[in-house]
């Protein structure tokens, strides 16, 4: 079995079982819902099962594909040691940046609190957009500024919402 079949089959069965367990644990227990709702699309746990059955049946498809008869029947490796080594070099990299990103958000998460959401989310952008391959300087610094200001004025202005200002409100 070739190193690119069992890294599809790891992934779909990693992503497959996180999907049930959300189907059957986390939703019904952490996602409370009136007891009718005219629409089902305004229940509040309508859209975590859409998501969760969405990731459900994508697993099941990437498991198709990984022992699917097209990859079985040939036999041969998809790909040569050296293109496999090189894939997994990136896979790990990938993974790393993904890592990156993730302590990024949770280190955002947890300033929301004490900082509010714009001052935040100034200083995430410009990171989020040079993590996603933004190189011009005006762009992401205008962007960066703009969009959380324009963001808390629209919904301190015009939804009439407040947003969480942390020590600056």
């Amino acid at each position: 079995m070739s190193s690119a079949i069992l890294r599809d089959a790891i992934v779909a069965a990693l992503f497959g079982g996180l999907a049930l367990i959300t189907i059957l644990f986390l939703i019904p227990t952490g996602v409370q819902s009136p007891g009718s709702v005219e629409q089902a699309a305004l229940s509040h746990a309508f859209w975590p099962k859409v998501l969760a059955w969405a990731t459900l049946v994508a697993s099941g498809l990437l498991l198709l594909e990984a022992f699917g008869p097209a990859r079985m029947r040939s036999g041969l490796p998809l790909q040569t040691d050296e293109e496999t080594d090189a894939q997994d070099h990136t896979l790990l990299s990938g993974l790393v940046r993904a890592v990156a990103l993730i302590v990024l958000l949770f280190v955002y998460y947890l300033s929301l609190e004490r900082y509010g959401i714009v001052v935040p989310s100034i200083v995430l952008l410009p990171l989020v957009m040079i993590y996603f391959g933004e190189r011009n300087p005006l762009t992401i610094g205008i962007l960066s500024v703009a969009l959380p200001i324009l963001l808390y004025l629209f919904f301190r202005y015009v939804a009439g919402i407040a947003i969480p200002l942390g020590i600056f409100g």
